[in-house]
């Protein structure tokens, strides 16, 4: 299953894909955590930001998604979340 991190202000910003079914609970901070296999590169800094920002994302996809929520919906199809892959890893150099 893939995995796309979205930050405010900047859009899509990485991908990767989940290892495995075991989900870790943080308690204190009442979270669940997945391990993760990150497809673009980890990033340090801002200057390290390579993004797919929102409108992009409509014009890539052709739909458009509420970003005010922390789930986004309409979900994408894996042919979508491939599209989106592959456009971030051309913007990071990867393909």
């Amino acid at each position: 299953m893939n995995v796309l991190y979205y930050h405010k202000g900047w859009g899509v910003i990485g991908a990767g894909i989940i290892k495995n079914s075991t989900i870790r609970e943080d308690k204190a901070n009442e979270e669940l955590y997945r391990d993760v296999k990150l497809i673009t590169p980890q990033i340090k800094d801002e200057k390290g930001i390579h993004s797919i920002s929102a409108s992009e994302l409509r014009v890539l996809l052709g739909k458009n998604f509420y970003f005010a929520s922390t789930i986004k919906s309409p979900y994408l199809s894996d042919k979508e979340a491939e599209l989106v892959i592959n456009e971030l890893k051309n913007k990071y150099g990867i393909l």
